[in-house]
C-alpha cells in the first residue's frame, strides 16, 4: 500500500507499507525523501496472535538508512485489557512511573 502525505510541511514524499495478505498486518514500513530515496524503514519480525485474532507486534527493527542506526524493540510479556487508574496518567506518574 502507497500512502502519498499531503500539505506543505511533509516529513516523507511517499510511505510505502507491506501488508501481510492473510493475516492482515503491516509487515514492513518503508519511508521515502523527497528525492524518492529511501531514507527509513520500520519491520516487524515477529508477531502473536491471540486466541480472538488480536495481532500484537512483538519484534520491532527500526533502520535509519541515513545515519545507520537500528533501534529494535523486544516484547518479551505482554497483558491485554489491564484496568488503570485515571491517577496513571498524572503528570508525576508520567515523569517517573511506579509500576
Amino acid at each position: 500500500m502507497e500512502v502519498l502525505p499531503s500539505g506543505e510541511d511533509l516529513s516523507y514524499e511517499k510511505i510505502i507499507i507491506h501488508v501481510d495478505k492473510v493475516k492482515f498486518y503491516a509487515k514492513k514500513v518503508e519511508f521515502y525523501e523527497t528525492s524518492n530515496e529511501l531514507i527509513k524503514t520500520l519491520t516487524i519480525n515477529k508477531i502473536k496472535i491471540d486466541d480472538k485474532g488480536k495481532v500484537t507486534p512483538m519484534e520491532i527493527e527500526f533502520t535509519d538508512i541515513e545515519e545507520e542506526d537500528k533501534t529494535k524493540i523486544v516484547i518479551k510479556e505482554i497483558e491485554y485489557d489491564v484496568e488503570l487508574s485515571s491517577s496513571f496518567f498524572s503528570i508525576r506518574t508520567l515523569k517517573k512511573p511506579t509500576l
